[in-house]
C-alpha cells in the first residue's frame, strides 16, 4: 500500500504536505506524505513517548487526545496502547485500544509502525480490557506509520489510516458518514503539521530530555539507523 500511488486520490497539497484518499463509506482510508528537515532517529522518538501524544494533535484539539498510555508491552517494539478522546458534542468520549509493532525495514531504509485494534479478547496472554459498546470506542482495522531515511537530516514520513469511530449509527445517525470522512481527510494535514513542527524542534525539547532518560531503550533505534545511515548498497527509493 505504501508504494501504490495510482489507487489514491490527491486532496490537498500545501506546505510540503501531501494528503490522499480511497474508498469511501466505511472502507475510507486517508493518507497523508511529507519531508520533515529532522534526522530518522528523533522523528521516531516522537511515536515512542505514547504519553506526549497530545504535543502532536492539532491545535484546535479536534478530536481532543486526553490521555495515552501503554498497557501491555511484551517487547521493546510491540506494546498495546489505551487512549482516551474526546469529540465535538453530541458525540460522547471515545476510547481506543491499539496494537503497536515497531518493525525496522533494513533494505528500505525506514522504519515501519504497524497498529491495529486488537482482533482478539487476549493477547500473547495478556487480557484485553472490555471498553464496551460502539457507542464508546473507536476501531482501527489497519493503519500504519513509515518514517523513511533520505539522509542525516531528512525523513519521509507517511501515514496511511482507516479507523471507525462509530459515529454513524442507526436509526439516527448523529453525524452524516461523507461529512465524517471530509473532516478526517483535513484533520490529518494539520496533524502532519505538528508531526513535523515537533520533529524540527527535537533539539532541547520534552522528546530529547525523555531520551536522554532512557538509554537503554533508545540504544537499540539508534543502532538500527546507524546501519541505514552507513549502508550505502540500498538507496531509499528502492522501497
Amino acid at each position: 500500500m505504501l508504494s501504490d500511488y495510482e489507487s489514491w486520490t490527491p486532496v490537498r497539497e500545501e506546505n510540503g504536505i501531501a494528503t490522499f484518499c480511497k474508498g469511501d463509506g466505511e472502507e475510507y482510508f486517508v493518507r497523508a506524505e511529507m519531508m520533515v528537515g529532522q534526522g530518522l532517529f528523533p522523528v521516531t522518538a516522537l511515536f515512542s513517548e505514547v504519553d506526549l501524544f497530545s504535543h502532536m494533535y492539532p491545535l484546535a484539539r479536534l478530536p481532543e487526545l486526553r490521555q495515552a498510555g501503554v498497557i501491555f508491552a511484551p517487547s521493546k517494539f510491540r506494546q498495546i496502547i489505551k487512549y482516551r478522546l474526546s469529540l465535538p458534542w453530541p458525540i460522547e468520549e471515545r476510547q481506543m485500544l491499539l496494537e503497536c509493532v515497531g518493525i525496522p525495514i533494513v533494505h528500505a531504509k525506514s522504519i515501519l509502525i504497524v497498529f491495529r485494534t486488537p482482533p482478539e479478547a487476549s493477547y500473547l496472554g495478556f487480557t484485553i480490557p472490555h471498553i464496551g459498546s460502539e457507542e464508546h470506542r473507536i476501531d482501527v482495522p489497519l493503519g500504519c506509520i513509515n518514517i523513511l531515511y533520505i539522509d542525516p537530516n531528512t525523513s519521509l514520513v507517511t501515514i496511511i489510516d482507516r479507523a471507525n469511530a462509530y459515529i454513524v449509527m442507526s436509526p439516527q445517525p448523529l453525524v452524516p458518514q461523507n461529512v465524517i470522512n471530509f473532516g478526517t481527510k483535513h484533520i490529518v494535514y494539520y496533524m502532519m503539521k505538528r508531526i513535523r513542527e515537533c520533529s524540527e524542534s527535537y533539539e532541547g525539547s520534552e522528546y530529547e530530555q525523555r531520551v536522554q532518560d532512557n538509554p537503554q531503550y533508545y540504544a537499540e533505534i539508534q543502532r538500527r539507523i546507524s546501519e541505514y545511515q552507513f549502508n550505502k548498497s540500498n538507496a531509499p527509493e528502492d522501497q
